[in-house]
């Protein structure tokens, strides 16, 4: 059964490149992600919401990687909100920004102790936590280190 859904699949998206010529994303593969992007958001309104308001190729890359909803959420919201391009999805899951968002996010008792307005100035400040592996940063560094490290130039 699943080898005749391929066949009308494959079929289906040549009839679609054939009635739409000059249009691009009919693909056999596009297909199938459009089939599994309604089949894994169709129960999250919030999610599908996001989805409309970023392009294909970053929700493919957050639909294929990212499997928790609150996850998804996460970085579906980053890619709107940031404008992120194609690549940078993909970049943010590989180095776990969102669970370096929220482990920064349990570090603190903002909502408890200051005004509302506060805590969320305070909130979004903590929220700027950076990936620096890239750099070969292995222990605590200063920051004329880290400058001179970002910019390419000889750690003295």
């Amino acid at each position: 059964m699943a080898r005749s859904h391929a066949i009308a699949v494959e079929r289906l998206a040549k009839d679609l490149q054939k009635e739409f010529a000059g249009s691009t994303g009919f693909s056999a593969q596009n297909l199938w992600f459009m089939r599994q992007l309604y089949t894994e958001y169709k129960d999250f309104p919030n999610l599908l919401q996001l989805v409309r308001e970023i392009p294909w190729g970053q929700n493919i890359a957050v639909m294929t990687k990212i499997k928790d909803p609150d996850a998804r959420e996460y970085y579906l919201r980053m890619t709107a909100e940031m404008v992120w391009s194609r690549n940078v999805p993909a970049h943010q899951i590989s180095t776990d920004a969102y669970g370096r968002q929220r482990k920064s996010a349990k570090q603190h008792n903002f909502q408890k102790t200051l005004a509302p307005t506060l805590a969320e100035q305070a909130d979004e400040a903590m929220k700027d936590v950076y990936a620096l592996e890239f750099l070969g940063i292995t222990k605590p560094v200063v920051e004329r280190e880290l400058e001179r490290r970002s910019m390419g130039k000889n750690v003295t």
